[in-house]
């Protein structure tokens, strides 16, 4: 009889837990703000925290490092506007020693910090790679991070000339470098993993990551499945998500510059499920995995992107799914967050005139 009354509370307890689980919510709203006085459109992927007072981006359309800060009300309002001497920066992100650092169109990337007028350092990025000799850049996004270690960047290589577009489906890799001040260079190091076969299949075949431990948490759209690279050990695990709405895209089959490749791109994103990216809460200690599902059948009208709805796995540090929620608002995909220390990642909605942008951050 106890046997039967523990089994039988094993089964309701599973069961709990996995109606929990197929029952996605919304999450608990933290806090939100906004942020104006600028192009918005132009600089969401490249927010930055510095301090609780003072948030930064660079506008790529005005060569500009803005810095926003924060009023009364606990929103943020552009101030400080420094000009960047140069019109090839295209890319930014934020050291761990609080300096910015800016890619530009040479491949190399120049250092300044908050306070200083001029450049500081300027680094060479080698021009020959193990997987890729074309010409290239480093790739970024929010999504896909810059990560600078000390004198070690974690960054990903992407070609970005007409004969090397082959390659942008084959041969990225997560990769790993390093500063030499001495000689203004940066320096390969290794790669972390081969690109898994088949992404060629796929319109966007760049993987997302984080950075925890010491180790890299990589995931990429079409695959259920998180790599995980250690740092230390030099060890590459493979752990499937088993994510309830996961379905495997069928081939891209749009073909660019003809007058239906947009038409043609929107019903694939519509109708194919895909990851948007991976973050690490440092708050709540979880892993954020976001995604898009296919768009449940709609009567009576034509689909749109309002009816695919971004949703989130929350996941433990052992990469065990703790629980399934969906954002009601329409909430940009998963490049244009940021982490706000002591209270979790930051989630932007863009107004229609790209005035001003409201962050949501929730307990996730």
């Amino acid at each position: 009889m106890i046997i039967a009354s523990t089994l039988l509370a094993a089964l309701s307890f599973s069961c709990d837990k996995n109606e929990r689980l197929r029952d996605a919510t919304e999450p608990p709203l933290i806090d939100s703000f906004s942020v104006s006085g600028a192009d918005i459109g132009q600089q969401t992927n490249n927010f930055r925290y510095i301090n609780d007072s003072t948030l930064c981006s660079y506008d790529l359309i005005n060569k500009n490092l803005v810095f926003f800060q924060k009023d009364k009300s606990g929103d943020y309002h552009a101030g400080i506007k420094k000009e960047i001497d140069t019109e090839f920066w295209s890319m930014y992100f934020r050291g761990d020693d609080g300096k910015n650092y800016f890619v530009d169109g040479n491949n190399s990337i120049a250092e300044y910090n908050q306070t200083a007028d001029s450049l500081l350092e300027q680094y060479a990025i080698p021009h020959h790679f193990p997987y890729l000799k074309d010409s290239f850049a480093l790739a970024l996004s929010n999504s896909m991070p810059i990560i600078k270690i000390h004198d070690t960047l974690i960054a990903v290589i992407s070609p970005n000339s007409n004969e090397s577009l082959r390659l942008y489906y084959h041969e990225q890799e997560v990769s790993e470098f390093k500063f030499n001040p001495a000689k203004d260079t940066i320096s390969y190091i290794r790669s972390y993993i081969s690109k898994p076969p088949g992404l060629a299949d796929y319109d966007f075949p760049l993987g997302s990551y984080a950075f925890h431990t010491n180790t890299v948490f990589l995931i990429y759209p079409q695959y259920d499945t998180i790599y995980s690279f250690n740092r230390s050990t030099s060890t590459l695990r493979k752990i499937a998500i088993h994510n309830r709405d996961f379905v495997q895209p069928a081939a891209f089959s749009c073909i660019p510059f003809t007058p239906e490749y947009g038409s043609c791109a929107t019903r694939y994103s519509l109708h194919n499920f895909r990851y948007y990216g991976i973050h690490y809460n440092e708050v709540t200690k979880h892993f954020l995995l976001f995604y898009k599902a296919p768009v449940r059948e709609v009567k009576g009208r034509i689909a749109s992107h309002k009816d695919q709805p971004l949703q989130v796995i929350v996941l433990d540090e052992q990469l065990t799914v703790l629980n399934y929620y969906s954002f009601a608002k329409n909430l940009e995909a998963g490049t244009s967050f940021f982490m706000i220390p002591g209270k979790g990642l930051a989630m932007p909605i863009l107004d229609e005139h790209y005035e001003t942008t409201r962050f949501y951050i929730y307990h996730l």
